[in-house]
C-alpha cells in the first residue's frame, strides 16, 4: 500500500541524509516506521475506548443518573433534596454525588437540613426513608434529648420543614469486610468534611474508636 511505499523510499535514500548531516545522531540509522489507521465512518460513530460515566451509573436496572431522587412511592419523597450535588446551605459549596440514591437506599450516609441552614450528618443500614420518619417522629413527639428534634423544637421549625439528601452509599465489601463499621467511619469523615459539629452544625459527638 501507499504507506509501505513511503517507507521503502525513505529507507532507500536515508544514506543521503546521513552523509549530509553526520553531526545529527538521529540521521545515523534509518527510522522504524509505524502507521496509524485513517479515520472511517465506523470509527467516527463508535469508540473502542471505555469512557468514564460521570453523570450516569450502570446498574442491573440499566443506566441511572447520579444524584438523589425521590422514589415516588413514599411520604418522605417531599423531603428529598433532589439533584446531582449537595450544596452546603451556609457556604454554598457544591459536592457532586457519586451514586444513584432514592428514599429506599440502604447503608447510606445522609445530610439533614433545617430552614436556618444547619446540617446534621447521619448514617443508617435501613431504608433511609425509615430513618427520616424516625427523625420526624421525634420532632412531633417533642423529644428534647436528640440534637435534631431539640433544634427543631427550640427554633420553632415544623417536622415537615426537614429536608434530606443521601451523600454516599457503602456497597457490600469484598472479602467479608465490616460494612457497618465502614459506614460509621464514613459518617465521621462527612461530619468533618461539612463541619457539622456543634455549634456549627447539629452533630454533637462521634466515636474515634471506630478507627482503632
Amino acid at each position: 500500500n501507499s504507506s509501505d511505499s513511503i517507507g521503502k523510499v525513505l529507507r532507500r535514500h536515508w544514506h543521503i541524509l546521513s552523509k549530509a548531516y553526520p553531526q545529527i545522531g538521529e540521521f545515523v540509522a534509518p527510522p522504524v516506521m509505524s502507521y496509524r489507521r485513517g479515520k472511517t465512518i465506523g470509527g467516527m460513530v463508535t469508540s473502542s475506548e471505555v469512557k468514564t460515566q460521570y453523570k450516569w451509573r450502570d446498574t442491573f436496572l440499566g443506566m441511572r443518573k447520579l444524584g438523589m431522587y425521590p422514589c415516588l412511592g413514599c411520604v418522605q419523597c417531599s423531603h428529598v433534596i433532589k439533584g446531582e450535588a449537595f450544596i452546603h446551605p451556609s457556604t454554598g459549596e457544591k459536592i457532586s454525588l457519586r451514586g444513584h440514591f432514592t428514599c429506599v437506599s440502604k447503608y447510606v450516609i445522609y445530610a439533614l437540613t433545617c430552614p436556618c441552614g444547619f446540617i446534621c450528618i447521619g448514617e443508617t443500614t435501613q431504608m433511609v426513608k425509615s430513618r427520616i420518619s424516625q427523625h420526624k417522629s421525634s420532632i412531633n413527639l417533642g423529644n428534647m434529648r436528640l440534637p435534631v428534634s431539640k433544634h427543631f423544637l427550640e427554633a420553632g421549625h415544623e417536622a415537615d420543614q426537614l429536608k434530606y439528601m443521601v451523600l454516599e452509599g457503602i456497597p457490600s465489601l469484598k472479602f467479608g469486610g465490616n460494612r457497618e463499621l465502614k459506614l460509621k467511619q464514613r459518617e465521621v469523615w462527612w461530619i468533618h468534611r461539612l463541619k457539622t459539629m456543634a455549634p456549627s452544625g447539629l452533630n454533637r459527638d462521634y466515636n474515634l474508636f471506630l478507627f482503632l
